[in-house]
């Protein structure tokens, strides 16, 4: 899973699944909707714009040529494009893996603020994996159990 975020880390502005390259879905949250909206809207229609350079060189002379590219959702090079372009227009991707998706659904149904919710998300991401079964146990025992 991949997290869309405002550039300060503290809103999520939605969430990205893609497989083997591929956008399969992208959800956006009301911030996100707010913020992003009409470029995502465009790129599920048009497909994501990228600025690509191509070097050639004749005769002791090289030459760099710029185009411009859509990539659509069902392209390999969909989600690495769309990380490329994140920054350009006003949002970070952050990603996790599938062993941390659970804690992350698990974080958002806790009421905190969003620089908190940030906070413990960048944890959870920087975490070693031999230290997740000890972040499993504190989790278990020190928050779900106290908003049981």
């Amino acid at each position: 899973m991949h997290l869309l975020l405002n550039p300060s880390f503290e809103l999520l502005f939605g969430e990205v699944i893609a497989r083997h390259g591929r956008i399969e879905s992208l959800s956006l949250t009301t911030e996100g909707e707010a913020a992003i909206g009409p470029i995502c809207s465009s790129w599920r229609e048009q497909g994501i714009g990228t600025l690509y350079a191509n070097r050639s060189a004749h005769d002791d002379k090289s030459t760099i040529q710029f185009a411009r590219e859509t990539i659509p959702f069902s392209s390999p090079q969909a989600f690495l494009t769309l990380q490329n372009e994140a920054a350009h227009h006003g949002f970070i991707v952050c990603s996790l893996d599938q062993t941390r998706v659970p804690y992350w659904k698990e974080i958002q149904a806790i009421p905190m603020t969003h620089r908190s919710r940030a906070g413990l998300l960048f944890m959870l991401k920087n975490m070693s994996d031999q230290d997740l079964p000890l972040w499993n146990k504190l989790w278990t025992q020190t928050v779900l159990k106290g908003n049981t």
